[in-house]
């Protein structure tokens, strides 16, 4: 997955054409008798962020992919944008929907659009948005502008689990990245047999901590059961850790051949599953209940 804006996930097919992230501050420039005026910093304005995507029937269903946008800019709620390695980038509200319809079939049906969207930096808790001001009454929601801290506010033990059990998985992606690095590595080191050595103890000991990492994580496997099938992603991680055993075997026996394509087989085991955690770590970012989520 590219990413994830709330619950809309956009595929590698979908990936955004371009994105362009805005960041402006406010000054005030008070006029003096003599001189230039004088500027005064007002602070700092919400973020803009704007991307570009191009629908198409070859790469899906583009009436039905339109819609969810749609009706995410109707409901005018935040959504939490998170990147497909399941990093958070904040939450925005979809100000913008520009929609170019290029090309349509002999009965009016569109074939593809290219659609422009704004994004505007949500700041507060998105669990509970400033009331509308002409119908709010002394007892409504204070400003959150006032105390962004509120959405650190504590969070429930399933929540916290899963959160636990999420970073486990990332912490373990990384050292797959980083053994696949370490490997490439080790063909310019022959000339240096300390750090030849040094590296393929390091190897061993990142792809053991890899095993421990996923070998523990009952939170995240229940979760992702329910989101995306019952044993889909517990295969994936069996996969992985097999693979990584297999790795671990070969470094320590010398086949480097064989452990290069054992680790790069668990990379391509483990990528199964990252659609799904990224979609996890969305509904985290939400701050809402998780038992409210998979109904």
């Amino acid at each position: 997955m590219y990413a994830m804006l709330g619950e809309i996930p956009f595929e590698i097919t979908e990936s955004f054409t371009t994105l362009t992230m805005t960041h402006d501050a406010k000054f005030a420039h008070h006029e003096v008798i003599q001189g230039k005026p004088r500027t005064q910093a007002l602070g700092l304005l919400l973020a803009k962020l704007k991307f570009s995507l191009r629908l198409h029937w070859r790469l899906g269903d583009v009436a039905k992919s339109y819609q969810v946008l749609h009706q995410a800019f109707v409901s005018q709620d935040a959504q939490a944008l998170v990147t497909g390695s399941g990093q958070m980038m904040g939450f925005y509200t979809i100000g913008r929907l520009s929609v170019t319809t290029t090309a349509q079939n002999d009965t009016g049906d569109t074939l593809a659009m290219d659609i422009d969207v704004d994004l505007t930096e949500f700041i507060g808790d998105p669990t509970a948005p400033n009331p509308t001001p002409a119908i709010a009454t002394s007892d409504s929601v204070p400003l959150l502008s006032l105390k962004d801290d509120s959405i650190n506010a504590p969070i429930d033990i399933e929540t916290a689990s899963l959160m636990a059990d999420v970073g486990a998985w990332t912490r373990s992606e990384n050292l797959l990245n980083g053994i696949s690095s370490k490997l490439a590595l080790l063909g310019e080191l022959s000339n240096d047999p300390a750090r030849y050595a040094l590296t393929l103890s390091e190897i061993v000991s990142d792809g053991s901590t890899v095993v421990k990492g996923l070998s523990n994580i009952p939170a995240l496997s229940a979760y992702a059961d329910r989101l995306g099938g019952v044993g889909s992603f517990g295969g994936a991680v069996a996969d992985t850790l097999g693979k990584v055993g297999v790795g671990i075997g070969a470094v320590q026996s010398g086949n480097l051949t064989q452990a290069k394509t054992a680790f790069t087989g668990a990379m391509g085991a483990m990528s199964i599953g990252k659609s799904t955690v990224s979609k996890l770590t969305a509904k985290i970012a939400s701050k809402k209940p998780l038992k409210g989520l998979f109904r």
